[in-house]
Order: C-alpha cells, then structure tokens, then sequence
C-alpha cells in the first residue's frame, strides 16, 4: 500500500530526518521495496525521498527515533538530606553515528534541591552533578529506554576523602585491600574524611566502601602501627621499603594487590606472574590468576561477597 504525501511527511517530520527535495541519489543507491515502509523506490523518488532516507525509516535504534521528556532530578547533601541549591546538573550525549542525536543540556537545582531536565533514552550519555563546596560526582544508571523516572543525586562536602592503611609494625611482604561495597551513605560520623583501615597479621585489608569512600578507589597513604608513615612508591628510592601497588582487579577495581617493598621485591613478584618476553612484560589473565594464586599462598584470602 502507497502511503499518502502527508503520511509520509509526518513520518520524517517525526523522526527527524530532513530531506532535500531537489537531492537525487544515482541510481545505485535506489532500494527496492521494503516489507516495513511497503513504498516501491519509485514512489519515494515521486515523493522527492532518496533512497537512503527511505532506508533510515527503518533502521532501529537513534538513527531514526529516540524516546525523551522531562526528568525531575533532586541534588541533596549527602549527610544531612538537605536540599542543594545552585547545584548544576549536566547531562551529555556522547557522539554516535546519529543523525537526530539529542542536544547535551544543563539545569540548577532551586532551593528544593529540584530542577527539570529534558532526558532521551539515549545509550550513549554522561551525567555530571556539581556545586560548589561539594565533590563533583559522575554518577551512571542503567539505560531502561523509558524516560521521565526521578533521579536523585546525593553529593559529599569537601574535602576528598582520606584512606589510610595501617599494617603491623615490621611488616614487609603482600597486601591485598579489598573495597567491600556498602550502602552506608554516613561513616564514622557526618563529615568524617579521614578513615583508617587495619591490616590483619598476614596482610588483609577489608575496607568496608560508603560511597564516599569509594569515591577514592585508591589508598591515601601507609603506616605501620606504631604511627611510622610507610613511603608511597612514588616518593621512595628504588632500595626503600614503600608501599608499592602491583595491580587491581575487579569490575570496579575492588581489589588491589599490594606489597610492603624494596623495587626489587615488586620485580621479583611481577617476573612469577607475568615474565618478560623480548623485553616485553605481558599483563593478560593468566598473569592474574598468578598473580593471586601468590597470594593466596601467603594465606591472603578475599573477603567473601
């Protein structure tokens, strides 16, 4: 069944594809019919359409049609529940093969913390929540293709926080810190940016992750016990010990692979797991899984999720 001018107008009209009608294709860019659209090359070509924007009212996904509508979004303190304002909130697309990509758009939150923004259900986008005097937070949903949920961000005052390991005095050989993850949005008190973790006699470290916590991914600095600082890598000479980090695993870099060291103790560790060939060391899954077998050799054992 031909489709009607106008039905066929509105179509573009709503997938917004702009066509030129003076534009012609040469002839071996002409499709033939398509089951979907049911409108021979011809006709299109009567209607001024090329064949190409004939064939994008079909393609699926952002190349023809997106869904999108407004979005309340709620910016609060993260301790105090109070409403944030002034905090801007930024929602960008990144670039795809789109020809009616979605426009990056920004907003501020008013008093209530509240302020509307237009949302696509759109892959391929960032969020950026901000506001002065708080840490900036990027925060990533799952993409359910159907716009207009609530969001509500939670930010954390500055400073950035502050993870310190401490391991027992004398101590020299592998750690492992394992960033356990909890939805304990307060810890050690409103305010806190200082935490300490202690090591166990074999050099486990749990580090129980608010998510102020796992903001910082990495560990601040070392001490043993008695309060002696312990040299982050690197600040130290190659023949001092320090605090040395090997490697991360995990999707969200959960677990890092440590050792209390001279340079050549952590070369040592990295020729067992991963050996240089031609000069070259080659990191992959099998130097991994090496690489925590040696731990768990020195009765280094993960906590259990």
């Amino acid at each position: 069944m031909d489709l009607p001018r106008t039905r066929m107008s509105s179509i573009l009209a709503r997938s917004g594809i702009l066509v030129n009608p003076q534009m012609h294709m040469p002839a071996h860019w002409d499709l033939p019919m398509h089951p979907l659209t049911r409108v021979r090359y011809h006709r299109l070509r009567a209607l001024g359409i090329s064949a190409l924007g004939a064939a994008l009212l079909v393609l699926p996904g952002c190349l023809a049609w997106y869904l999108s509508g407004p979005v309340t979004v709620t910016v609060l303190d993260a301790e105090s529940n109070a409403p944030i304002q002034g905090a801007q909130v930024d929602l960008h697309y990144s670039y795809v093969m789109c020809l009616n990509q979605p426009k990056d758009v920004s907003v501020e939150t008013g008093s209530d913390g509240q302020a509307e923004i237009e949302e696509a259900a759109f892959e391929s986008k960032a969020w950026k929540v901000s506001a002065s005097g708080y840490i900036a937070q990027w925060p990533i949903f799952p993409e359910d293709g159907s716009p207009g949920n609530p969001r509500e961000f939670r930010l954390y005052r500055e400073p950035e926080p502050e993870v310190v390991v401490v391991i027992p005095t004398g101590y020299v050989g592998p750690i492992l810190v394992d960033f356990i993850p909890s939805n304990t949005w307060i810890q050690d008190g409103p305010g806190s940016r200082r935490f300490r973790f202690d090591s166990s006699a074999n050099g486990y470290v749990p580090i129980i992750a608010s998510p102020l916590i796992r903001r910082a991914t990495v560990v601040t600095r070392a001490e043993y016990r008695d309060g002696t600082p312990i040299a982050r890598a690197g600040d130290a000479s190659g023949h001092e010990l320090a605090f040395r980090t090997v490697s991360h695993f995990g999707n969200d870099r959960d677990k890092w692979f440590c050792l209390v060291g001279t340079s050549a103790d952590e070369q040592a560790l990295l020729d067992r797991v991963a050996p240089r060939t031609n000069g070259t060391r080659h990191w992959n899954q099998a130097a991994e899984e090496r690489l925590l077998s040696e731990y768990r050799r020195a009765g280094i054992v993960p906590a259990a999720r």
